[in-house]
């Protein structure tokens, strides 16, 4: 983890460096953040530290889903200040393309929000007053829903380490916390709020009937789960570094290395 630390503050020092020697620093934003919270491997073999929060990689606990989200744009935000409303990944593609001044015209409606004139104080309401997340629609297995600051979540009740999965089954149910006053998501207002729990979750079925088809489609996961089965039964696939076109899975030692080399995507059974 060290290692890490090290290598993200040296390169990000090489990029501001390069953008300030080449005149780009005040004009240009540089965003740092995360694809979800930190992966415990287990009691004694702790990876990442989520500071407290409930949940890890992969579950839709604050744990899981609050991560560091650092915005520098020296001509048009001011330096040091923090900003406390809930904001997404989403809102880097609406930023940016406001920022370069281009005009969405033949784009679908964007889900994110342009964040500069809420981080300028240009705009003082919340850039959301709803956020959802969801796995494999239209019938995820999880899922989760934040509306101000009441979020209902159908999620594992035991998400403590990553490792354990493969040892049990995940008893999931539905829980209702209030994220202003119980960010560490310990005391459960179902019983206490029903009505809030019943329009939260039609909330969420409303943004599910929405959606367009799922792009993990029953084709792709049988390709996804062949070559996962492929690689577990064959100790040369093992040490690949990169199934491709598997959907962001590590498995064998692959995972510890992720270098630039690109594996082979196993065929389906009858393609052989």
């Amino acid at each position: 983890m060290q290692v890490g630390s090290d290598l993200f503050h040296r390169n990000i020092g090489r990029l501001t460096q390069w953008l300030k020697e080449n005149g780009l620093e005040q004009n240009t934003i540089v965003i740092f953040s995360s694809d979800n919270g930190g992966s415990d491997g287990g009691p004694g073999a702790m990876l990442q530290h989520n500071g407290g929060l409930r949940g890890r990689k992969g579950t839709y606990y604050e744990g899981g889903v609050r991560e560091p989200y650092i915005v520098r744009w020296p001509a048009k935000i001011t330096a040091g200040k923090s900003y406390d409303h809930p904001v997404s990944h989403v809102d880097i593609f609406a930023t940016a393309l406001a920022a370069s001044g281009a005009k969405p015209q033949s784009l679908q409606p964007l889900d994110g929000v342009n964040l500069v004139p809420h981080f300028s104080a240009v705009r003082t309401d919340i850039p959301h007053q709803t956020l959802y997340w969801s796995m494999e629609g239209p019938s995820p297995f999880h899922w989760a829903i934040r509306d101000g600051n009441l979020k209902l979540i159908y999620e594992d009740i035991h998400p403590e380490t990553l490792s354990d999965r493969k040892n049990r089954v995940a008893d999931r149910k539905l829980q209702l916390y209030d994220i202003s006053s119980d960010p560490n998501e310990t005391r459960d207002l179902m019983e206490s709020r029903p009505e809030d729990a019943k329009r939260l979750q039609a909330m969420h079925e409303q943004f599910l009937s929405v959606c367009k088809p799922s792009l993990y489609t029953p084709e792709v996961k049988a390709r996804h789960e062949a070559a996962l089965k492929a690689r577990e039964n064959d100790p040369k696939l093992q040490n690949v570094k990169v199934a491709s076109g598997s959907p962001g899975h590590w498995t064998g030692s692959g995972a510890k290395g992720r270098l630039n080399q690109e594996g082979v995507f196993p065929p389906l059974p009858e393609e052989k």
